[in-house]
């Protein structure tokens, strides 16, 4: 293993690794180096509800490819922005290999394994900017699930989630454009994670990534 020190004396793993996030109109960012930013958030008193940290594991561990791995020692292969995802959802305390395999739509192995095709892959590209993932709900709709380069996400978004709500608050594209600004300037990449739902009687065919809420902002210190 590799160990790096930034110029602020920061010990870092020569990993890409989540140290930020602008959720709910919150700035979470873990400038410990001996604690990780999932750790802060649930030990924080502006912690989100438990619906909205489920809903950004969800969204991260359905919205990732399987050849991207984060061992439970800490090894990793694959994407390395995925794998900074990863640990990030496990940090929070999910076990992003069980929320993946039981969503149907989206599970490749065991009885789920047969619906499979219910979900929708739509990938990433350079064009594109963003990769997303729809999976059928239980009540007859379906969930898509988005990542990608914050530019591109937020301008596919009409409300931001906030205290579990999608509401879209005066000044709210400035601020998140803002926080972009900071954490560019922190060295960080930055990733915009958002989601929409369609009701019942949505045929796959017809879902599209817009008219979405925005859930994260997210910083990745790449060292």
């Amino acid at each position: 293993t590799t160990i790096c020190t930034d110029k602020t004396g920061t010990l870092t793993t020569n990993e890409m690794t989540v140290r930020a996030v602008f959720m709910e109109e919150y700035d979470f960012t873990c400038t410990d180096a001996a604690q990780s930013l999932g750790d802060m958030i649930v030990k924080s008193l502006q912690r989100p509800s438990a619906e909205v940290l489920q809903l950004l594991a969800n969204l991260v561990s359905v919205n990732t490819m399987d050849e991207t791995i984060v061992r439970k020692d800490g090894t990793r292969s694959g994407n390395p922005t995925e794998c900074a995802l990863l640990q990030f959802v496990r940090d929070l305390g999910f076990d992003y290999e069980f929320i993946r395999n039981n969503t149907r739509g989206r599970s490749g192995v065991g009885v789920l394994a047969d619906f499979l095709s219910e979900g929708k892959q739509m990938n990433f590209s350079s064009a594109r900017k963003m990769m997303s993932w729809a999976v059928p709900l239980d009540n007859g709709g379906y969930r898509l699930y988005t990542k990608g380069a914050p530019e591109v996400v937020l301008k596919r978004c009409s409300r931001e989630l906030v205290h579990g709500q999608a509401v879209m608050p005066d000044n709210v594209r400035e601020k998140i454009h803002e926080m972009i600004e900071v954490y560019a300037r922190r060295g960080m990449r930055t990733l915009g994670l958002a989601y929409r739902d369609f009701p019942k009687n949505t045929k796959i065919t017809d879902i599209d990534e817009s008219d979405m809420t925005l859930v994260a902002l997210v910083g990745i210190e790449d060292p």
